[in-house]
């Protein structure tokens, strides 16, 4: 019975311990970090590589275009040699203001 007291006792001890340890430390663990603790090199990164695919983004648009002016330039040709150019000039008409749509979501 003796035996069995000191043991209830000492494992009483243990969870009162226990649990002033984690009355001390909880609070500390959950502390809101203050700006001189944060860590923004992620944001950074994230930050230059959306300015990377925002570029590379604006030079495909900007090789549709010069694609657009070659396509104009064998239309004229074509034209000048007295072809039927109506259909290519339709599709041409329409990827232009396509084109126009996907600069102005860009920007």
């Amino acid at each position: 019975m003796k035996r069995l007291n000191l043991t209830l006792k000492s494992l009483l001890a243990i969870a009162v311990v226990a649990l002033l340890v984690g009355m001390w430390a909880g609070p500390a663990a959950a502390a809101e970090p203050t700006d001189q603790q944060r860590d923004y090199r992620g944001l950074k990164y994230g930050l230059k590589l959306l300015e990377i695919r925002v570029k590379a983004l604006q030079d495909q648009i900007d090789i549709a275009r010069d694609g657009v002016a070659v396509a104009e330039e064998f239309i004229q040709d074509e034209q000048a040699v007295g072809q039927d150019t109506s259909a290519l000039e339709a599709a041409l008409d329409a990827f232009e203001a396509k084109l126009e749509n996907v600069q102005a979501l860009h920007d």
